[in-house]
């Protein structure tokens, strides 16, 4: 929860129940720590320039962006 993918058009999308295994969870990190997973996202194959966004659900920071080249 708490993860999108815009696309260059400014479309949003959010994720699917699904993704493959492993599945990226839920929980903390604390700096210096990783974590690998999977999500998934439903979007059309012609949209292009996507960046992704993390905000946790309770937070007063902005939003994490990553672009996705």
């Amino acid at each position: 929860m708490g993860w999108k993918v815009r696309s260059g058009d400014g479309a949003e999308y959010t994720t699917e129940l699904l993704a493959p295994e492993p599945q990226l969870g839920s929980g903390e990190l604390f700096k210096g720590d990783k974590v690998r997973g999977y999500l998934a996202f439903s979007v059309p194959q012609d949209s292009k320039g996507y960046t992704l966004h993390y905000k946790p659900i309770v937070s007063f920071r902005d939003p994490l962006r990553f672009r996705l080249d």
